[in-house]
């Protein structure tokens, strides 16, 4: 989910949102890299995070303008503590599809169990953001039931 409040104040509101399960599946994101042993069920997505980079690539959207006041949750489900990377984009273009090292945040999952993780990814510089990857902790069995 990403959320974000604009003015000081203001009420924070959800601008985007994916949710996870049986019937909407992966909802227009892509698991790559080192993802296997996908499974679905009624309200989440789990899978083994393998290997040293695991991604799931989301699907375009539009977040205009991108300001220094939003921020994104990841409600994930984690064996134990672990750190991930949020990549965040305005371009589809370029070695790795427009996503760049630069434009990262890091994630830390700090405790075992399921819990909703923010990210502050402070992207105002990019103007817009338009796709999102998630590289959740390698070396686990994990659960989201949404992302953003």
């Amino acid at each position: 989910m990403v959320g974000g409040a604009g003015l000081r104040g203001q009420s924070p509101r959800v601008v985007a949102e994916w949710r996870f399960d049986e019937k909407v599946q992966w909802n227009g994101w892509a698991p790559g890299g080192s993802i296997q042993n996908v499974g679905f069920d009624a309200d989440s997505v789990s899978f083994n995070s393998t290997g040293t980079d695991p991604i799931i690539i989301g699907p375009e959207f539009e977040l205009k303008p991108a300001t220094n006041t939003q921020w994104v949750v990841i409600d994930v489900e984690c064996p134990g503590p672990g750190s991930g990377e949020l990549f965040y984009t305005n371009k589809t273009t370029g070695q790795y599809g427009g996503f760049e090292g630069k434009w990262m945040a890091l994630l830390n999952v700090p405790v075992a169990g399921r819990q909703e993780v923010t990210v502050w990814p402070f992207w105002s510089s990019l103007g817009r953001v338009i796709r999102l990857r998630f590289d959740p902790p390698s070396g686990i069995r994990a659960g989201c039931t949404r992302s953003g």
